[in-house]
């Protein structure tokens, strides 16, 4: 069971995919931000010096903090720490700008958006408050300079920030959800399958019985249950050894798999012991497809060992007057045992008809 749990390798791929996400993202926000930022300084007269240091900062940043965290040993508390970075980034130029109203919000709100959506309230806290921090010390530096005034082209160089870059991180944030979507999907089907058989386990078996049973009750349908022991199984284990009987379980498995039809519930019961929920049937269908069963696991051989042979002892019960899933169970298990008494390779089903 081991070996389904995430080694090291999944999980540095996965940091790896998180840190190229955030990069693209970086990216596209820098570019973003740095088209009114520019726009409002050279409104302002901003010294060419200061000017530069922004081209350099837009030019630069998203490849170092990506460098950084790539390289880094713990990707993602590097990348943390640069979000926080980033934050601390556009409280500085904020400030530079002297508080431009339109930009500002703009850049605020998206800041607030981006990092509640990578990592909640734990990385947007902290990003505020360097925000704030850079924000204050630079202003301060600045004089505490503001203005109330923005030009019709600031606002226009703004709005790609508003638009764009939301629709950017939502088509992220959907590509991310289908892919977890995927994974917790991959990791429910792991938890209800058999992995030696590929078939249903016992607790996927019995939602599925109570689903059934409660169908029948309602006279939707008529189900059946089969419980299928395969004879003499501990003598081929003891004698073949136990990677021989699990070769026999796989192929009897399948042939559960090939003769159930698109309704039925084929699954690992226990040990050595298989069932099959059998959906809107009746008696009949039923006992053809038991006597397929059976008949194709007669014939059944493995290439390695070809003088083993198998049969199979199938108890039958019908859902229908049975006042519980218990019962249901339970008279399956009494049909079984009732095969087993007679000499085992057969069948046995009490007749619902009453």
């Amino acid at each position: 069971m081991l070996k389904n749990f995430p080694d090291e390798k999944y999980i540095s791929d996965r940091n790896a995919s998180f840190i190229k996400r955030v990069y693209l993202l970086r990216q596209a926000g820098v570019i973003l931000c740095f088209i009114p930022i520019y726009s409002v300084l050279e409104e302002q007269s901003h010294h060419k010096i200061t000017i530069a240091l922004l081209i350099l900062n837009a030019l630069t940043w998203p490849s170092i903090a990506y460098i950084a965290s790539i390289m880094s040993k713990d990707m993602l508390n590097t990348e943390k720490k640069n979000m926080i970075l980033d934050s601390c980034w556009a409280g500085m130029w904020i400030a530079v700008m002297q508080v431009s109203p339109i930009p500002s919000i703009f850049i605020v709100s998206i800041q607030i958006a981006d990092r509640y959506a990578a990592g909640g309230w734990r990385i947007l806290k902290p990003a505020l408050l360097c925000m704030l921090l850079s924000f204050t010390l630079i202003w301060l530096l600045n004089d505490f300079n503001y203005t109330t005034e923005f030009s019709t082209r600031t606002v226009w160089f703004s709005l790609p920030l508003v638009t764009c870059y939301p629709i950017l991180l939502s088509v992220v944030s959907r590509r991310l959800s289908i892919k977890l979507r995927k994974r917790r999907e991959l990791l429910e089907k792991q938890a209800l399958m058999d992995p030696g058989l590929d078939l249903p386990n016992r607790r996927f078996f019995e939602q599925k019985m109570e689903g059934a049973f409660r169908a029948t009750r309602k006279k939707r349908i008529l189900s059946y249950l089969l419980l299928i022991d395969v004879d003499n199984f501990k003598y081929i284990n003891d004698t073949y050894g136990h990677e021989v009987g699990d070769a026999v379980l796989s192929r009897i498995s399948t042939i559960l798999r090939e003769c159930a039809g698109a309704q039925d519930i084929p699954a690992r019961f226990g040990g050595d012991e298989l069932a099959v929920i059998v959906n809107n049937s009746n008696d009949q269908l039923v006992l053809a497809m038991v006597h397929a069963i059976q008949e194709r696991i007669e014939v059944l051989s493995l290439p390695s060992h070809k003088d083993i042979s198998c049969t199979v002892s199938i108890g039958i019960s019908c859902a229908k007057n049975k006042t519980s899933i218990i019962s249901w169970i339970k008279e399956a298990d009494e049909m079984l045992y009732e095969v087993k008494r007679n000499g085992k390779n057969g069948f046995c089903m009490k007749s619902n008809k009453k």
